[in-house]
């Protein structure tokens, strides 16, 4: 049941809200009590799915964790000693995964090219097509806040990191937002996603793997803890549509496994600093 579950999800944008798994639908439906399917959800969390909670502490949603970093050194270098699929992390462009890429970088932006396509098939995600792979690798990942940012979201069970996206970029800021990575709201999140850093997890190594995304799903659980005029009806500049991830209107179609833009010169995205 459980591959049933994980696919279920992934053809649900890699989130399901708690409610949608307690439906009939659901293949949680042979599972008697809500209590039941939630216990299920808690002992089969590790490895295949992160537990959102709302401030009550009561299970939210449910997204896709596929345990799979992207790798610092192709992050930073453009390559990596490992290739043809060696490494064990993903040799894909970061900014792609946060919808900011102007698809001028020389880093890959497909999860089925040879450095890719191994650990693809290894999470049983290879039949999804290249944009529903982004977002559920993109789920997958630990977030900075973006109602943080703008000194918007206040909840302390809020799913995403609260730090100043300067830091993950490891560039200095002198801004008022948190430029603590390990504090007591965002040591709680890395450690779900396997980031907590320590003697052998090097601070650059998780840095590469949290993201900046350019649009983001707003949890209704959490909407009493942003100001109002940002959450209604999505018009905040900062969400568009509450469902997605990444909407359509502004990520690259990817129905298909697109045929990759020619690669620049440029090794670095338009975003980095």
């Amino acid at each position: 049941m459980l591959e049933k579950v994980f696919n279920f999800i992934c053809g649900s944008g890699s989130f399901a809200e708690l409610s949608f798994l307690l439906k009939a639908s659901s293949p949680l439906k042979n599972i008697t009590t809500e209590l039941e399917k939630k216990n299920w959800l808690k002992t089969k969390a590790r490895g295949r799915f992160v537990l959102v909670k709302d401030d009550n502490d009561e299970i939210a949603g449910v997204p896709i964790y596929l345990r799979k970093k992207i790798c610092q050194q192709y992050l930073s270098r453009g390559s990596c000693p490992r290739t043809q699929g060696k490494c064990k992390f993903w040799h894909i462009c970061k900014s792609f995964i946060e919808g900011n890429c102007d698809w001028k970088c020389s880093r890959s932006h497909d999860f089925f090219d040879p450095d890719n396509k191994g650990k693809a098939n290894e999470l049983g995600i290879e039949k999804h097509s290249n944009g529903t792979v982004r977002n559920i690798v993109a789920r997958s990942l630990p977030q900075v806040c973006k109602f943080y940012m703008s000194n918007e979201c206040k909840s302390d069970k809020c799913p995403y990191l609260h730090v100043c996206s300067e830091v993950v970029r490891g560039s200095p800021c002198d801004c008022a937002l948190s430029h603590n990575i390990t504090d007591a709201h965002n040591r709680k999140i890395l450690k779900q996603y396997d980031l907590l850093p320590h003697q052998s997890l090097r601070i650059t190594f998780v840095r590469s793997s949290i993201l900046v995304v350019k649009e983001q799903r707003i949890f209704r659980k959490y909407e009493s803890s942003i100001s109002a005029a940002a959450v209604k009806t999505g018009s905040s500049p900062l969400v568009k549509n509450l469902t997605d991830l990444i909407t359509p209107a502004t990520a690259q179609p990817l129905a298909k496994r697109p045929s990759l833009p020619k690669q620049g010169t440029d090794d670095r995205c338009s975003d980095r600093r």
